[in-house]
């Protein structure tokens, strides 16, 4: 199962088998896993990070997660979800866009507008200071 794979892959990482490592995790996305945030701040796979492979899975992972989110309520996203959708936007690289869903979870408006206006402020000054 799920939980088995990513014990595997952690073990595997700590061993410094990256490739038996990531043979797990893309079994594990194979099957839908969405986990892509706690897969990214995982500890024990802390000697992956490097590896290009690593920000790949991550965003596969993102993917799952976003395909889930949107075909079970586009319409109906609150804010705590559009926060995890714009996460997983940047978790592809997708800046711009993540920026925009911030936006939309602002104007959704909920319990989190203070934590989205600082993500907000940090993502448009990291984009100004790289123009």
């Amino acid at each position: 199962g799920i939980l088995g794979l990513v014990l595997r892959a952690r073990s595997e990482a700590q061993r410094g088998d990256s490739d038996r490592a990531f043979a797990a995790l893309g079994r594990m996305a194979d099957r839908g896993f969405d986990g892509f945030s706690g897969i990214q701040n995982d500890p024990g796979l802390e000697p992956l990070r490097t590896d290009p492979r690593f920000d790949a899975l991550v965003a596969k992972l993102a993917d799952n997660w976003i395909r889930i989110v949107t075909t079970r309520r586009e319409k109906t996203l609150f804010q705590p979800d559009l926060e995890t959708l714009a996460q997983a936007q940047l978790a592809r690289g997708e800046r711009q866009l993540a920026i925009e869903t911030l936006h939309r979870a602002l104007d959704a408006g909920g319990p989190f507008g203070d934590n989205i206006r600082l993500e907000l402020n940090e993502l448009e000054e990291k984009g100004n200071a790289a123009d």
